[in-house]
C-alpha cells in the first residue's frame, strides 16, 4: 500500500494499524485525510485474509477531534450532503465503510474522541481506551445533529438513556465513565495501549479468517442499515448548517469564547 500524507499505515503479521496523523489539530478530519481513510478502507477487502484485523488510532494526544472547524469557518462545510456530488466520499460515509470491510475493526482510543471522531470509534467493532481517553458527542454544541451513523451506533451500544445524555448535552466523559456505560471494552495505561490492542487483534487473527468474517457480519445483521441512518441524519441536519446558531458555534470555538445562541 502506498504512503499517505495524513495517515501512517503499517502491518504486523495479519494486522493493519491505521494511525490518523494530524496531531497539531488532534487529528481533525479535513477533506484530504478523509479521502485517505476511504482509500485504505476500499483496498482492505482485497487484502483479506492476509490482513485479518484493522486497528484505528491517533497520533499525539488525541484520537480524533472530529471535523476540522477551522476549515469549515473559511470554506463552509465539506460534509453537507447538498453541497456534494453523489460520488464524493464524506466523513459520514466512513461508518458504513468500516462496517462493510471483512476485517473486524478495533479502535485504540488514545485521547479525546469527539464528534465524528467518536462516530468512527462507535462504528468499530471493539473499542479499547487509554486512561487519557475521553468521549464527546459534541454535535449539539456545534448546532448540529449526530452524524456518521452515531445516532444509531450510540443507541445500539449504550442504550437510549446514555445516548440521549451524550447527544443532548454534548458533554465530555472520561474513560472510566465510558467503561461503566459499555462504550468501551477496557481501559489500559496510555503507554500500553497499542501493545494491548495488538494483543487482542492477534487473538482474533489467530482464529479461522472466514469464521471471523462471518461472525462480524452476523453481529452487524440486527443493526439498521447505516447508509439509511446517514440519509436520515442528513435530512435532519441539513437545515441547521445555515442557521445563525451554527455559525456562532464555530466562531465562538475559534475565538475561544462562550457562544451566544438565539434559536435562529
Amino acid at each position: 500500500m502506498k504512503s499517505y500524507k495524513y495517515i501512517n499505515y503499517k502491518t504486523i503479521k495479519h494486522i493493519a494499524i491505521l494511525t490518523l496523523n494530524r496531531p497539531e489539530v488532534m487529528n481533525a478530519l479535513n477533506r484530504e485525510i478523509t479521502l485517505e481513510i476511504h482509500e485504505i478502507l476500499e483496498q482492505l477487502p482485497s487484502f483479506f485474509p492476509e490482513i485479518r484485523v484493522l486497528i484505528i488510532t491517533g497520533s499525539g494526544k488525541g484520537f480524533c477531534s472530529g471535523a476540522d472547524l477551522s476549515r469549515m469557518a473559511t470554506i463552509g462545510s465539506e460534509n453537507r450532503k447538498s453541497n456534494q456530488a453523489s460520488n464524493i466520499k464524506r466523513i459520514q460515509e466512513l461508518a458504513p465503510a468500516i462496517r462493510n470491510i471483512p476485517q473486524p475493526v478495533i479502535s485504540a482510543v488514545n485521547g479525546p474522541a469527539v464528534g465524528a471522531g467518536l462516530s468512527i470509534a462507535l462504528a468499530s467493532d471493539i473499542r479499547i481506551a487509554s486512561d487519557k481517553a475521553s468521549f464527546s458527542a459534541i454535535f449539539v454544541k456545534r448546532g448540529l445533529v449526530p452524524d456518521t451513523a452515531a445516532s444509531a451506533t450510540l443507541n445500539s451500544i449504550a442504550g437510549h438513556s446514555v445516548a440521549a445524555e451524550m447527544a443532548l448535552t454534548g458533554n465530555s466523559y472520561d474513560a472510566i465513565w465510558a467503561l461503566s456505560k459499555g462504550l468501551i471494552s477496557d481501559i489500559v495505561p496510555a503507554k500500553n495501549l497499542i501493545d494491548e490492542t495488538v494483543n487482542m487483534a492477534q487473538n482474533i487473527a489467530g482464529n479461522p479468517p472466514l469464521a471471523v468474517r462471518q461472525t462480524k457480519k452476523l453481529l452487524r445483521y440486527s443493526m439498521p442499515d447505516w447508509a439509511d441512518i446517514i440519509a436520515e441524519e442528513d435530512d435532519s441536519g441539513d437545515m441547521l448548517y445555515d442557521t445563525k446558531d451554527k455559525k456562532e458555534s464555530v466562531q465562538a470555538f475559534l475565538e475561544k469564547r462562550t457562544p451566544n445562541y438565539t434559536g435562529k
